[in-house]
């Protein structure tokens, strides 16, 4: 494929096709006629040698190609975007997509807070949250997502990333206010092992940072519970005597939403305090709407810093 025969207009229109799977839906999009989007759609056909949308009785479906395409497109199209749009971004008026990961423990305590006010600001705007266990780097790197909010640190590319500190914090226990224990303002370490744990897998993978201190030392506690997310570790700790270990920004969060109970964790197995940041990579650092995004989440954390301090 040559690309001086290439109309990137086309190529925006398959973004939109791809997207919408429905003609008419991605010209009432493009403000096109649907005729026009069908005379496009023919020659992207031609131009690709594929099908792209295949009609079925429930409508269209994409073609194998069009599925790998998909993704590689949008990040493409944001990239000249980036290249050739500096103008100043607009929220009020802005129909972009903002894709955020972070896992649930983080986009529970901080998207939680902000997402509202980023769609009150921005009405018009999509925001999709990924948050599957795995790495959020590599997402980042594959342009498929634009921020990333975690306590988790890269172990490659960092010169690539940009990161701003959102919240410093540390790991307690929480538990069931009906927990024998929950009166201690700490556990002895003897008390923590004898419990029954939960834990939340944030990777996907591997043993936690708890059972790694407790392994060096010859130590092993009794899992009871291996979970995918906090919602359902709190509601489990809050019907059982079942204990867990969370960052303290995440205990504070579900204290509003379960009966629990929060107190220290045994000093001789405290993982060392860690901070929650936001990262972003190099190819969106000038993209204005990640610009624009960053400042509003930035802004609003200093903001809930300073009342927790006060």
């Amino acid at each position: 494929m040559n690309l001086r025969n290439v109309d990137l207009n086309t190529l925006v229109i398959l973004d939109a096709l791809l997207e919408t799977r429905h003609v008419s839906q991605a010209a009432t999009k493009l403000c096109m006629s649907q005729p026009a989007v069908s005379r496009q759609l023919k020659k992207l056909r031609e131009l690709f040698n594929d099908p792209l949308l295949i009609s079925t009785a429930d409508g269209y479906i994409l073609s194998d190609k069009a599925l790998h395409m998909r993704q590689q497109l949008s990040s493409v199209l944001e990239s000249l975007s980036d290249l050739l749009d500096n103008e100043a971004f607009h929220p009020n008026h802005a129909r972009e997509t903002l894709r955020i990961y972070g896992l649930e423990a983080e986009s529970s305590a901080f998207l939680m807070l902000h997402l509202p006010r980023l769609q009150k600001d921005a009405p018009c705007m999509r925001f999709e949250i990924l948050s599957q266990p795995g790495c959020p780097f590599k997402l980042l790197e594959r342009g498929e997502v634009h921020l990333v909010i975690s306590g988790l640190e890269p172990d490659h590319s960092t010169q690539q990333l940009y990161h701003h500190p959102l919240c410093h914090t540390r790991f307690v226990c929480i538990m069931g206010q009906h927990n024998p224990l929950a009166q201690r303002q700490q556990l002895t370490l003897e008390e923590y092992l004898a419990c029954n744990h939960g834990v939340v897998s944030i990777t996907g993978t591997g043993a936690s940072e708890i059972d790694r201190i407790l392994a060096q030392t010859g130590l092993k506690r009794q899992v009871a519970f291996w979970l995918p997310n906090f919602s359902l570790a709190a509601g489990l700790c809050e019907q059982t005597n079942t204990i867990l270990a969370v960052p303290l920004v995440v205990a504070e969060f579900l204290q509003g939403r379960y009966n629990l109970h929060t107190c220290e964790l045994p000093a001789t197995i405290l993982p060392p305090p860690f901070v929650i940041q936001l990262y972003w990579h190099q190819r969106h650092h000038q993209n204005a709407m990640c610009r624009w995004a960053r400042q509003q989440i930035i802004t609003a954390e200093k903001a809930v810093s300073a009342r927790r301090l006060n």
